[in-house]
């Protein structure tokens, strides 16, 4: 009987485990009037604008180049999108790539990054703060 129990308990626990692992899409998603934008629209929303983050900018060269200031520090590196929409960068002096996607929020574009929604332009201060056409890197 006791093996029985701590058996159940084991396969609760890791049931649990992985459960806590699972990623769960982000809130806005289950909002109306909220739609992911696929690759295509997530390519042409990107491709030959720059961004301005919180800690630097970055602009999406059309050829798949990336060219960032994070940190008053310059970098290059390669975007892609994936056909789900999801937006990957990698810069040559970042551990890791840094993935994002987009939504379109009733008519206003939002990055959603690491599971959070996080305003286009909002009040949080995160994120994307302003998207502009063309290469507008500022001078460091």
């Amino acid at each position: 009987m006791l093996k029985k129990m701590v058996s159940l308990v084991s396969v609760f626990l890791l049931a649990l485990g992985l459960a806590a692992c699972e990623k769960v899409p982000p809130r806005i998603l289950s909002e109306p009037g909220v739609t992911r934008l696929d690759g295509e629209q997530a390519r042409a929303h990107i491709s030959g604008n720059t961004e301005t983050w919180r800690e630097g900018t970055g602009y999406y060269n059309p050829n798949g180049e990336m060219e960032a200031i994070w940190h008053k520090v310059k970098s290059k590196g390669t975007w892609q999108v994936s056909d789900d929409g999801t937006v990957c960068i990698q810069i040559r002096s970042w551990k890791k790539p840094s993935c994002h996607f987009y939504v379109n929020n009733n008519g206003a574009i939002t990055l959603i990054t690491d599971g959070e929604d996080t305003p286009f332009v909002g009040e949080r201060n995160r994120g994307v703060n302003e998207i502009v056409k063309g290469k507008k890197l500022p001078r460091i």
